[in-house]
Parts: structure tokens; sequence; C-alpha cells
């Protein structure tokens, strides 16, 4: 979804041209924010004692500041080089960080449908 979002912004017309790796950007945040979800949730069962890492990324604010951070750090990137507005480079890495949760949610949908269909055969 992330590739076919930069694409598509890289063909519009009304799209600037940093808005596909403004969009980039925000993908790979996604993708990050969610290998660190996944790894504090797989944290969850673990026996033992958890390391210092698995106890700070499962606070949900560390998190959220890595998101913001990531973000920032989007904007900041493309503020020096271009006389830019900093709104839509913040929406389009949104944009961007949010396809990894409609991916999340599409497997989710498609993954019970997939079990209703086995159960009623």
């Amino acid at each position: 979804l992330v590739l076919a979002g930069c694409a598509a912004l890289a063909l519009s017309p009304l799209g600037d041209q940093g808005a596909p790796s403004n969009f980039a950007g925000g993908g790979l945040i996604g993708f990050a924010y969610l290998a660190v979800l996944s790894s504090a949730v797989a944290a969850i069962g673990k026996p033992g004692e958890r390391s210092v890492l698995e106890k700070v990324v499962a606070v949900p604010a560390t998190r959220f500041l890595f998101v913001l951070a990531g973000t920032y750090a989007v904007v900041q990137a493309r503020q020096p080089t271009a006389n830019v507005d900093v709104l839509p480079t913040i929406f389009e890495t949104v944009a961007g960080l949010l396809m990894y949760k409609v991916s999340v949610l599409l497997v989710t949908a498609l993954n019970s449908t997939a079990k209703e269909e086995e159960e009623q055969e």
C-alpha cells in the first residue's frame, strides 16, 4: 500500500515533488512502529526477566514519541531544502504512516472472512 501510494503521488499532477518521499518516510515510520509494537506484544507472554529495552518499548508513550520524532525528522529533512508548507508535508507523512494501520486491518478482515468460509465448509 505504501508503494502504491508513492506511485500515485509521483504520477499525480497535483502533488509536489517531495510528496512521494514524504509518504515513503511515513511508511518507513509505520513499518518501524509495527515492528516495535509486535516485539512488545511478543514480550508479554515471555517467561523470566525482560530486558530494559523490552520494558521501555512496552510503554505506549514510548511508541507514540517514536512516531512523533520520526514525523518531525521527515518534516525537518524536507523543510530546509525547499520553501514548502509544513502542513502538507505532515499530512503526507502521516498518510504513509497510516497505510500500515490500513494494511493490518485488511489482513485481519481477510483472515476472518477466510476462517468463516472454512467453517461453513
